[in-house]
Formats: C-alpha cells, sequence, structure tokens
C-alpha cells in the first residue's frame, strides 16, 4: 500500500486533478493502513487483556495499548478527509473499525479496568488515587499547586496569567505522537 500511496495517483506531492484525486485516494490508503494495523493489533489480544493489577494495566497502555485510540484516530481523519473529497468507499470498513475499537477495546479495556479496581485491597489506587510504584506520575489534585504557582509567584510583581489549556481530546496517545514527531 505504501508504494502505491507514493505513485502517481495518490502522491501528494503533486497536485490533484479532476482526473486524479490525489489527495482522496492518499487519504483513502492512510485509513486502509491505519485499519489494517488496528485489526492486526486487535489479533494480538485475541484472548482479551490480562493484567494482575492497575500498574500493569496502566503500563500495558503506556507501551502498546495506545496504539488502539492512535489507529483509531487515523482511520477517522483520513475517512473523513476522503469524504470531503467526495468519496464514501470507506463506509463498510468504517462500521467494521467502530465495531473493533468501540465495542471491543474500549468495551473490553474498561470492563478489566473495573474489575481490577474491585479486587483492590483497602489503602491502595482507590483510596490514595495513586498507582503504586508510578512515584513518576503525580496526581492531578495538586496540579495548580505545583505547576501554575510557582508562575505565579515568580511574577508576583509584574501584572501576568497563566493559561492552562485542560482537554479530553489531547490524551496520551495524541501526546505520544507529538513526542515521536518531535523526536
Amino acid at each position: 500500500a505504501l508504494r502505491r500511496q507514493d505513485a502517481y495517483w495518490a502522491t501528494p506531492s503533486l497536485t490533484p486533478t479532476e482526473e486524479a484525486p490525489r489527495t482522496a485516494y492518499n487519504a483513502i490508503y492512510n485509513a486502509l493502513i491505519a485499519a489494517s494495523s488496528l485489526f492486526n493489533l486487535r489479533n494480538q489480544y485475541k484472548q482479551g487483556f490480562h493484567f494482575s493489577d492497575p500498574t500493569s494495566m496502566f503500563k500495558a497502555y503506556q507501551d502498546e495499548l495506545y496504539q488502539f485510540d492512535q489507529l483509531y484516530r487515523h482511520f477517522c481523519e483520513s475517512a473523513k478527509q476522503a469524504r470531503s473529497q467526495g468519496w464514501d468507499i470507506l463506509k463498510s470498513l468504517r462500521q467494521k473499525v467502530e465495531d473493533c475499537y468501540g465495542n471491543w477495546f474500549v468495551l473490553n479495556l474498561g470492563l478489566k479496568w473495573g474489575e481490577l479496581i474491585e479486587n483492590q485491597k483497602p489503602t491502595s489506587l482507590l483510596e490514595n488515587w495513586r498507582l503504586s510504584d508510578a512515584t513518576n506520575y503525580p496526581n492531578q489534585h495538586r496540579f495548580f499547586y505545583r505547576n501554575v504557582q510557582p508562575i505565579l509567584d515568580k511574577k508576583a510583581n509584574r501584572k501576568s496569567k497563566v493559561f492552562v489549556i485542560i482537554s479530553d481530546a489531547f490524551r496520551f496517545e495524541v501526546a505520544q505522537e507529538l513526542t515521536s514527531e518531535l523526536n
């Protein structure tokens, strides 16, 4: 697919024309690649998610499971771009991707997380809101005092403002992608 995507009909380096709608073709190839990778990743977890505790599940998300979210987002972005170019060829694939992501990944991951939380001993995750060995991941409840207050204290003599952007859309997988692209 990558070789064809770089060829005459789908390359983004050439201007799209009516005879060669390269932007749409390229987006379709991107969507197909993302969907294929998503299904391959799911096949690695055919037996489901087997974690012994919340920390191991958290680490598995950091190491690999975030890719489910990332591949789903890549597919949706590419499919939307193709559709905006007048190509709705991915409609039936979109349903399969939605089923894999929403009805399999999100559902099973949520069920496993709930199971792990229910099986926690007292004075654990729910009581302390902290993973056992995740000292590198500070709790959010002290975010203001740890991140914003020091900035305000330094600039006490100036009239300054601090803006904090809080977005559910800027998830771990997006931050991971941004980090890898910057590196």
